[in-house]
């Protein structure tokens, strides 16, 4: 009887022992479905307000064919969107976004916007503190091929600053752009420029400046300065420092 009581008890604390390891049971599924609901909902009444006042921002002529200015390509970081360069971007930019603003895996809306809506600017805009750069400065191996496939397209120095990545990465960008798109250049149907959105005042210009950083592939700031597309303008920040 003694031993039977005594493993009994083993029993017990073994119980014991194993219910004190016992994992923590992740959020009920139906916490993430209410998370889902409320965004929809969200996304639901936003779209009702802007039904309200949507022959305010697309006139009649832009519905019947869209005539952007520009191709922007920017980068899909959620805190970069187009109110950093127009307040009225329907109609106005035609907008291509991914991981680190590049060129090589989003030519084929890049050309579009060039060549079919024949955007006299292209631009492209890279941001302070980018991941896809940071990615890129590191061993990015285990990443998917997807995603390796678009980190390879950035142009970086991981013996280099973030900073000097950023701008890196955008040159490289225009430059690419630049042999493309030779012929509408030297037709002057089409400029390239680079420039770098800084959000947390890495350059020291302030948060959310817009910096230029090249046109049509040139990049001395004297040069940019003096360049006909810019000069003179009221306001204009030119990378002229180092970062």
């Amino acid at each position: 009887m003694k031993k039977l009581l005594f493993t009994v008890s083993i029993l017990l604390c073994a119980s014991n022992i194993f219910a004190a390891t016992t994992p923590v049971v992740a959020k009920p599924y139906s916490v993430e479905v209410k998370h889902i609901r409320d965004l929809l909902q969200q996304m639901v009444d936003v779209n009702l307000r802007f039904k309200d006042k949507f022959h305010t921002v697309l006139s009649k002529s832009t519905l019947e064919q869209q005539t952007p200015h520009a191709t922007v390509v920017l980068c899909s970081d959620s805190r970069v969107d187009t109110d950093i360069i127009s307040d009225t971007p329907t109609g106005e930019l035609f907008v291509i976004r991914n991981i680190g603003n590049q060129l090589q895996t989003a030519y084929g809306s890049v050309e579009y916007g060039v060549g079919h809506l024949h955007t006299e600017l292209l631009l492209i805009v890279g941001h302070s503190q980018c991941g896809a750069v940071k990615a890129a400065m590191q061993n990015y191996d285990n990443e998917s091929s997807r995603v390796k496939s678009e980190l390879d397209t950035l142009e970086v120095n991981p013996k280099a600053t973030l900073n000097q990545n950023l701008v890196y990465n955008v040159n490289h960008q225009v430059k690419d752009a630049v042999v493309t798109f030779a012929k509408q250049i030297a037709e002057n149907k089409l400029v390239v420029i680079g420039m770098i959105y800084d959000m947390h005042n890495d350059f020291k210009f302030g948060s959310g400046q817009l910096i230029l950083v090249n046109i049509n592939n040139h990049t001395d700031p004297r040069t940019l300065a003096a360049n006909e597309y810019v000069a003179g303008l009221k306001n204009l920040v030119i990378l002229d420092r180092e970062y």
